[in-house]
């Protein structure tokens, strides 16, 4: 894929096929690649030569073929193809410049050509009449894709294992090639090779590149590409912002050349590429031994004699002029010790990354991925050692995005290519955060880079869309925010209240600008002194209605900028009533009321709204009350130490402990007010001498649920109309509800102690002193029901010893587990499980042991000695007497019906046929 520097037209080099689209996705172009013979082509080469306005394509088919044609129909005539050029294996190519010979002057210029590597070797499927690794062909139109008059054009390989290349970069006066080849011991390595633009292959030299993380080697470079740093990188890797560097993507081999799903990002320094170059050439310069010389060509020449050279020389031979003759095909390689090598960023471990791609914003650097999977992983390089994965996007499932991925000319959108698909995304979206908090995210890693608060627009924003107002990075330590208003609330009675706001972040003024207050709709001039706002509150008319039943309302309070005419920071203000609260309590731990006593109220201004001879209970956060009542300490109020327990239709004083009664001789009379099942009834009430215990007056305490073991009531003490603090709970109960016999009626597990309940004579539970004889021992067990009613004889059981699971219903099986002391089924005894006596059911779970005859059996359970009478149990076998239909389809889903008898013997019923289980519908 490659993306016009003018137009924006996309074009994509497919299978079988070229397309020319416009920068919106319409197709404007499709032309076949096929030819007469070939219709197997893979594009391998896609480059504009803007020189030439035309579209240069090469394919793995057609003969390894070149064309081209045209960027408006991406037709081509005849005379703009060239055969046998590029590999089937693999192949890239760049256009860029290079010294040539003009066949005119005769003179050397520089000018583009199309540099091109490709995978030639004998495995290659196409013969070649000449066959290059590493190549340049001309772009003249009269002589389009010719060799350039000069003595060197290519690198002829000389052997027959694979080299896998993967991307063609343009770089400071070279054209460097990235690939991944085996050594001598066919193990795969990455590497990155190069030749000089200002002379004719006179040199060429190939280093190793590593990325390694905890000794674990990614051997296989994915793909390349060169861009800066941004500040916060640079630093970290001693260069300056804006620097270059090379970005890489990395797997980890399989031992044949093969990726894994183990995959790295590695980052290199030019200056670290250098030096690596700097020892391949010099190893070769000043040949010791064979190890310098490029292994995969015999035109390779290494030794020129020069034993010892400075190095400021070997630096100028990396590039030597034309006219050193002596210097022509000094093509070396750096060893494995002598590698490029760079720790790994960014480590997965369950895909491939397949492409790379950089942008700066504001001076942090992000790197898109592809991946194998059709994913598109954003990142930000905080450091060389750190990369924080903050997005990940599905872009095509199960689809490898290609290495060819671009960020527009705008720097707003990233376009990246799979097989199937092409597709353009927004490098941020930053609208979808709607607060500073989700915006800001310094503490979290999925914090987008693109993004920050716009202040004074009050949104989430990229930089360069924040118009007149500072912009908080994603990074930022705190959000815009109101941290403090004081006052925090006012009487809804007050008008005209200095308030002040401390707002962090808050941006400065220039001339001509102001902020305001707003309190709801309401605005308000603010002065400004560093991070404080003071206003004013509004007038009466403008404060809002509180809602009836409420003692306050909150509205919002927010800071109004001149400059966007936004609220760009709020919070909550309060406007409070005191009147409107009825309870002490309450009262004097609210806002800044207090209680007047007598006249049972809650005001803001007591020295004018309570009487002159009144008590004044002051709010818990006044300083040094003049008669030191305060809080609710102070107030009047019920306090219950223990639990009151009394019994349905029991007749009885209730006796209240109260805390701060007001004086006796202001009390005209004291109420109780009951509250049971919704029904309310007032109790005359007295106190006693200590004024310190309200007693109601003696009444019948009942209730009338049925099924209710216990309901709660609760009691309110008046004095002179006036409610004391907090109520008073009594908890009624009946002995006689959910008790059905003797166990129930003692057991700890069903009945608390305290309610003082007995089994009676007549069987019934009975509060103590409604019952005149009492039984102490509870009767014999009786055996009520049996499910199921039937087992089966069948000889094939869950365990040994036994069919299945019954459980035993009735009365008086016991208060806990331990007074059952066995259930037998005739002579065997049917064992109890685990956990299986409920005692509010009265119910036991046991394991029916194995009769082999049809029979009646008895059942009886023994507790505390006492044995119940027996009941039958069946032990029966169900019999299929008819079954409809007789046949089925094989896949199944036929419905079968089954007739016979005993058929709903046991528990579950399951049906078998030869094996396979059938679902019943019962």
């Amino acid at each position: 894929m490659k993306i016009h520097n003018t137009t924006g037209d996309i074009y994509i080099g497919a299978y079988n096929s070229l397309y020319r689209l416009s920068e919106d996705f319409n197709i404007i172009a499709n032309i076949s690649t096929c030819s007469a013979d070939d219709c197997d082509n893979i594009n391998k080469l896609l480059e504009i030569d803007y020189d030439h306005d035309r579209l240069i394509t090469c394919g793995g088919g057609n003969n390894g073929r070149c064309e081209g044609r045209s960027l408006v129909d991406l037709s081509f005539d005849e005379s703009n193809l060239v055969d046998g050029i590029v590999s089937e294996l693999s192949a890239v190519g760049i256009i860029a410049p290079s010294v040539i010979c003009d066949s005119r002057e005769q003179d050397l210029i520089k000018r583009n050509v199309l540099y091109f590597s490709s995978g030639h070797t004998s495995l290659d499927p196409v013969a070649y009449s000449y066959m290059s690794v590493i190549a340049r062909r001309l772009l003249d139109t009269n002589q389009l894709f010719g060799l350039p008059n000069l003595a060197f054009n290519a690198i002829a390989p000389s052997y027959n294992k694979p080299i896998q290349f993967k991307t063609a970069l343009d770089y400071e006066g070279y054209t460097y090639f990235v690939a991944f080849r085996p050594n001598a011991t066919d193990y795969f390595h990455s590497r990155l090779s190069r030749v000089c633009q200002d002379n004719s292959f006179f040199t060429f030299s190939e280093i190793y590149i590593r990325c390694v993380v905890n000794n674990v080697n990614y051997n296989l470079v994915q793909a390349m590409s060169v861009g800066p740093a941004g500040a916060e990188l640079a630093i970290s890797l001693g260069l300056q912002a804006g620097d270059d560097v090379l970005y890489g993507v990395f797997a980890k081999g399989d031992g044949s050349g093969v990726a894994t799903g183990q995959s790295a990002v590695c980052i290199y320094k030019w200056n670290d590429i250098e030096d690596a170059f700097f020892k391949a050439l010099n190893g070769c310069l000043t040949f010791v031994n064979d190890v310098h010389r490029l292994d995969y060509t015999e035109e390779a020449d290494c030794s020129k004699h020069m034993l010892s050279l400075p190095a400021d020389e070997v630096q100028e031979l990396m590039c030597p002029p034309n006219d050193r003759k002596d210097l022509r095909r000094v093509y070396s390689q750096g060893t494995y010790t002598e590698a490029a090598v760079s720790e790994a960023l960014l480590t997965v471990n369950d895909k491939i990354l397949t492409s790379v791609t950089t942008a700066i914003e504001e001076n942090r650097t992000i790197v898109f991925i592809g991946t194998d999977n059709g994913q598109l992983i954003k990142a930000e390089l905080t450091n060389k050692t750190s990369c924080r994965v903050y997005e990940t996007v599905t872009i095509d499932t199960g689809q490898e995005v290609r290495s060819d991925t671009f960020i527009d000319d705008t720097s707003d959108y990233i376009i990246a290519l799979t097989a199937k698909k092409l597709v353009k995304l927004q490098v941020a979206n930053c609208s979808q955060f709607m607060t500073c908090d989700e915006c800001i995210r310094s503490r979290q890693l999925d914090a987008d880079p693109y993004c920050g608060w716009c202040t004074l627009h009050k949104k989430c924003t990229r930089f360069k869309e924040c118009q007149q107002s500072p912009w908080l990075p994603s990074n930022s330590a705190q959000c815009i925010k109101i941290t403090n208003v004081e006052p925090p609330f006012i009487s809804k009675k007050f008008e005209n209240i200095s308030i002040s706001l401390t707002v962090e972040q808050l941006p400065p003024l220039n001339i001509n600008q102001n902020y305001n207050c707003k309190f709801g709709d309401f605005q308000s001039s603010a002065i400004k002194d560093g991070e404080t706002l003071t206003c004013n509150s509004p007038p009466l008319s403008h404060v809002p209605q509180i809602p009836t039943s409420q003692a306050f309302v909150d509205v919002v309070l927010s800071v109004h900028s001149s400059v966007t005419d936004v609220d760009f920071v709020s919070t909550d203000f309060t406007f409070f009533d005191c009147s409107a609260i009825t309870s002490c309590s309450e009262c004097v731990s609210s806002f800044i009321c207090s209680w007047c006593v007598y006249d049972n109220k809650c005001t803001h201004n007591t020295s004018t709204l309570c009487t002159a001879d009144d008590k004044i209970i002051f709010n818990g956060n006044a300083v040094s009350p003049p008669n030191g009542f305060q809080g609710q300490g102070s107030c009047s109020q019920i306090y219950q130490p223990n639990e009151e327990l009394i019994h349905a239709n029991i007749e009885k004083e209730v006796r209240i402990p109260i805390k701060n009664l007001p004086n006796a001789t202001k009390v005209n009379s004291y109420e109780c007010e009951l509250e049971i099942e919704s029904t309310t009834v007032r109790i005359s009430a007295s106190v006693d001498e200590s004024n310190s215990n309200i007693t109601c007056s003696q009444y019948t305490y009942d209730y009338t649920s049925k099924d209710k073991k216990e309901v709660n009531a609760y009691i309110k003490v008046f004095w002179n109309e006036n409610v004391i603090d907090n109520t008073y709970q009594v908890t009624l109960y009946k002995c006689s509800v959910q008790r059905p016999d003797c166990s129930r009626c003692y057991s700890m597990n069903t009945t608390r102690s305290a309610f003082d309940c007995v089994w009676c004579t007549g069987d019934q539970c009975s509060y103590s002193p409604f019952c005149s004889s009492i039984v102490n021992e509870c009767p014999s067990p009786v055996i009520i029901q049996i499910l199921p009613i039937s087992v089966a004889t069948v000889t094939t059981q869950p365990e040994t010893n036994f069919t299945e699971v019954i459980e035993l219903f009735g009365t008086d099986f016991g208060q806990m587990m331990s007074n059952i002391d066995n259930v037998m089924i005739d002579n065997k005894e049917c064992v109890i499980v685990a956990d299986g006596f409920n005692i509010a059911l009265q119910s036991v779970k046991c394991k029916a042991p194995v009769f082999d005859s049809v029979s009646q059996r008895n059942v009886i359970i023994t507790a505390q000695g006492k044995t119940s009478a027996p009941v039958v149990i069946l032990y029966q076998n169900p019999l299929i007497s008819e079954l409809s239909p007789t046949f089925g389809i094989q896949a199944g889903g036929t419905t079968l019906t089954f007739s016979g008898s005993n058929l709903n013997t046991g528990n579950d019923i399951m049906v078998s046929i030869d094996g396979s289980e059938c679902y019943v519908k019962e």
